[in-house]
């Protein structure tokens, strides 16, 4: 699976895979994005009922157009207490991301993988740029310039991700629809209209964020 949105790592969740029992040379896990996109993160859920240790040994890549470049210089290991998900930082356009174990018998696991996307950074960075220059030259842009420029900000603008605290609405285990109930706290939260829930904690400033974000999750 790793495909679902789920990452609840309990076998009996039905929300966990494996390659093949008994191991093979180092099996992998890839995902096409489709076409380059600006990637910022990969976060990766690891079975927690048992088998933690089978991701021992790995190594994330992403194709960036024309090889596999390695995104973590040194194999995974794991350590007493380890938090989940398990966070990579890349910052570098990609078209796929590969998971793969460096083991002549291994077994890779996965609860659930997410990859983590900002298609408009490099644009944004463009206008800024272009506005820094004109001032610091002393060009008078024209009207129509001038328009234009404000007009790829406010687009740019309106598809930054913007988040929002969530709320308590009830406290029972059967929460009503379009809420959910969190173990830590025992109550119903719930996100603004038109914000969706985020993988941080409940209480959090940025417990939810607004539809429509940039972010691939497989």
């Amino acid at each position: 699976m790793a495909i679902d949105g789920n990452t609840d790592g309990r076998w009996q969740k039905k929300s966990v895979s494996h390659t093949r029992d008994g191991g093979t040379p180092n099996p992998w896990w890839k995902v096409d994005l489709g076409t380059m996109q600006y990637v910022k993160e990969i976060l990766v859920w690891n079975r927690t009922d048992c088998c933690r240790k089978r991701l021992s040994n790995l190594v994330v890549y992403i194709y960036n157009g024309s090889t596999w470049e390695r995104v973590n210089k040194r194999n995974h290991r794991f350590s007493p207490g380890i938090q989940y998900p398990l966070k990579f930082r890349v910052g570098k356009k990609a078209s796929q991301v590969k998971l793969q174990l460096e083991s002549p018998n291994g077994i890779l696991s996965l609860a659930e993988v997410k990859v983590i996307g900002d298609v408009i950074k490099d644009t944004k960075r463009a206008v800024t740029k272009t506005v820094k220059n004109v001032k610091n030259t002393g060009i008078q842009v024209a009207d129509e310039t001038r328009k234009a420029v404000k007009t790829v900000r406010n687009e740019v603008n309106k598809a930054m991700p913007v988040f929002a605290s969530a709320r308590v609405v009830g406290k029972s285990k059967k929460c009503k629809g379009g809420s959910f109930y969190d173990v830590s706290t025992g109550k119903c939260w719930s996100c603004p209209s038109g914000y969706k829930r985020t993988v941080a904690s409940i209480n959090s400033r940025n417990a939810c964020e607004q539809k429509g974000r940039v972010v691939f999750a497989f």
